[in-house]
C-alpha cells in the first residue's frame, strides 16, 4: 500500500514567561473568592434582618390599625351611653403590651378624653401628636429601656369642625431582644458557612490549579534537565482540564520537534560545511606544495565552493521567506509552458546520469503566481527525482487539470521512501536514509522545504506518494486562474464547433 504525506504549514507558539513576585494565582483565587463570599453573606444577613424587621413592623401597624378602630368605637359608645369619666378620661381596657390615647382638639389646647389603664397622661408620641398628620404615621419610640411602636391618626369628632388625635402603641421590646438573638445566630451561621466554603475553595483551588502547577514544575524540569519527553496526564474528570493539558502537550510536541530540527541542523550543517572546507583547504595545500597549477584541485575547489554557495543561498532563501522579506510576483503564468522549460533544462542533468526524462502528459494550465519561484519549485522536484533514481531508471513529468486545481507530478523509479520518513520530508534539513544520502548525494535537506514554502505561498499544497522499492511521486497542486480557465473553455468549445462543422 502506498504511503501518502501532505505538506501543511505548522503554527508556532511562543512560551509564556512565568510571573514572578506578588501573589500567587491560588492566593488571588482564594482571596477574591473569599471576599465575594463574605460580601454575599453580609448582604444575605442584612437583607434577612431588614426583610424580617419590615414584615414585623407591617404586622404591628396592621394590629394597631384595628386597635385604634376599636378604641374609637368604644369611646363613642361610652359617650353615647352618657357615662362621664371620674378622672376626665374614659378608661379603655387593653393588654399590658398595648397602650391607647384619644385626644380631643380644642382651639387652644388638646384634651385627653380616653386612654388605656397603663397609658401615661402625656402623649405617647408628642412630636407626631403636635404635627396633626393628615395621614396615619407609625414609628418606633423609645421609653426608657423599652421600644414601642406608636401609630398616630387624626379623625373627625362628633362636633362640627372638631378632631380627635388617636395614638395607639404596642411594645416592641421582645421583638428587639429576639432580633439581637437572630442577628447573633445569623452571624454564627455565616461564620460556619464561610468556613466550610473556604475549606471547599481550598480543595477546589488545588484541584483546578493543579494542571498549572504541573506546567510550572514541568517547565522548571525542562529548563534544568533539557528533557522534553514529559507530558501532562489527560485523564482528568473535567473536560476543560483535559483540553488544556492536551494543548500544552501539543505545544511541547512542537517545541521538541523544533529542538530536534535544531540539533539536526547543527549536526548536518557542521558536517556539510566541514567536508567542502576540508577539501578546499587540502587542495590549496596540495597546490602550494606542488608549486604549480593543478586542474583537478582547482575543479574540486570550484565544485565545493559551488556547494557552499548553494547552501548559503538556500539558507538565505528560507530565512527571508520566514521573515516576510521575499516578495512574490502575482501575474498570469502558463504552467504547461513553464513545465516544458523545466524539462528542457533538466534533460542534460538526467542524461549525464544515464536516466530517461519523459513528459507523460500535458494540458493547458493557467495559474497566477511568480514564474521564477514556480520554476524553482519544479526544478527542485525534478533534481530531487534525478538525484535518487539509479542509472538506467526513468523520471516522468506530467500536468493535468482536476476540478479547479492544476496538478503537476514528478514520478521516479528510485528506491522509494520509508513510511517513517514520509511525515518529515518537508521539514528543514531532514533527509531520508541519511547514510545513503551522504554517500551518494550532495543535498542539504533544504530543497523540499523550499518547494513547500513556494507552493504554500501560492495557495497550493504538495503531496508525496511512495512505496519502498517502487519509487516516489511528488504532486504539486495549485489553484487555477478562474478568469483564464473560462476563456480557455470558450476557446475549446469554439474549436470543437469548428471541427464538427468541418
Amino acid at each position: 500500500m502506498d504511503m501518502v504525506a501532505t505538506s501543511a504549514p505548522t503554527p508556532t507558539t511562543a512560551p509564556s514567561p512565568r510571573a514572578r513576585g506578588g501573589w500567587t494565582l491560588r492566593a488571588w483565587f482564594l482571596g477574591v473568592s473569599l471576599l465575594v463570599i463574605a460580601g454575599l453573606l453580609v448582604l444575605y444577613t442584612g437583607g434577612a434582618y431588614m426583610l424580617t424587621n419590615r414584615a414585623v413592623e407591617r404586622w404591628a401597624d396592621h394590629l394597631l390599625t384595628h386597635l385604634a378602630e376599636d378604641a374609637v368605637n368604644r369611646t363613642r359608645q361610652l359617650a353615647a351611653e352618657g357615662q362621664h369619666p371620674a378622672t376626665g378620661a374614659f378608661v379603655l381596657p387593653t393588654s399590658p403590651d398595648f397602650q391607647v390615647q384619644i385626644w380631643y382638639v380644642w382651639p387652644d389646647r388638646l384634651e385627653l378624653i380616653a386612654r388605656s389603664p397603663q397609658a401615661p397622661n402625656v402623649a405617647l408620641d408628642p412630636e407626631a401628636r403636635a404635627s396633626l398628620p393628615r395621614h396615619p404615621i407609625a414609628r418606633n419610640v423609645r421609653w426608657g429601656s423599652e421600644v414601642w411602636r406608636v401609630r398616630t391618626e387624626v379623625r373627625p369628632a362628633e362636633a362640627e369642625g372638631r378632631w380627635w388625635v388617636i395614638q395607639v402603641a404596642v411594645n416592641m421590646t421582645p421583638w428587639q431582644e429576639w432580633t439581637t438573638t437572630m442577628v447573633v445566630g445569623l452571624i454564627a451561621a455565616d461564620l460556619v458557612v464561610g468556613g466550610l466554603l473556604a475549606l471547599l475553595l481550598v480543595r477546589m483551588s488545588r484541584w483546578m490549579l493543579w494542571p498549572m502547577e504541573q506546567v510550572s514544575q514541568l517547565a522548571q524540569d525542562i529548563v534544568q534537565d533539557e528533557e522534553l519527553s514529559r507530558r501532562l496526564p489527560t485523564n482528568q474528570p473535567v473536560p476543560e482540564l483535559n483540553l488544556w493539558a492536551e494543548a500544552f502537550n501539543t505545544a511541547l510536541d512542537r517545541l521538541e520537534e523544533i529542538l530536534q530540527q535544531q540539533r539536526r541542523f547543527l549536526a548536518d550543517v557542521s558536517h556539510e560545511l566541514r567536508t567542502p572546507l576540508t577539501i578546499i583547504r587540502g587542495q590549496a595545500q596540495l597546490m602550494r606544495r606542488a608549486g604549480h597549477y593543478d586542474p583537478e584541485a582547482v575543479a574540486d575547489i570550484e565544485k565545493e565552493a559551488e556547494r557552499l554557495s548553494r547552501l548559503v543561498e538556500d539558507l538565505l532563501f528560507l530565512a527571508r521567506a520566514e521573515a516576510g522579506a521575499l516578495p512574490l510576483r502575482r501575474e498570469p503564468v502558463d504552467l504547461d509552458a513553464l513545465l516544458l522549460e523545466v524539462v528542457r533544462q533538466s534533460r542534460v542533468l538526467a542524461e549525464r546520469k544515464g536516466l530517461r526524462l519523459a513528459l507523460a502528459h500535458l494540458e493547458p494550465l493557467p495559474v497566477v503566481g511568480d514564474p521564477d519561484r514556480l520554476t524553482q519549485a519544479l526544478l527542485n522536484l525534478v533534481s530531487n527525482a534525478v538525484q535518487y533514481t539509479p542509472p538506467g531508471g526513468e523520471v516522468q513529468i506530467g500536468a493535468r487539470r482536476e476540478g479547479d486545481w492544476a496538478l503537476v507530478w514528478v514520478r521516479d523509479t528510485g528506491p522509494g521512501i520509508a513510511a517513517e520518513d514520509l511525515p518529515h520530508l518537508f521539514e528543514r534539513f531532514y533527509r531520508a536514509d541519511r547514510a545513503r544520502t551522504r554517500r551518494g548525494s550532495r543535498g542539504f535537506g533544504l530543497g523540499l522545504s523550499i518547494v513547500h514554502w513556494i507552493v504554500d505561498a501560492h495557495g497550493g499544497y504538495v503531496t508525496v506518494r511512495s512505496r519502498e522499492g517502487q519509487g516516489a511521486t511528488f504532486t504539486i497542486a495549485l489553484p487555477l486562474d478562474p478568469e483564464r480557465v473560462v476563456d480557455l473553455a470558450d476557446d475549446e468549445a469554439d474549436e470543437e464547433g469548428a471541427a464538427a462543422q468541418a
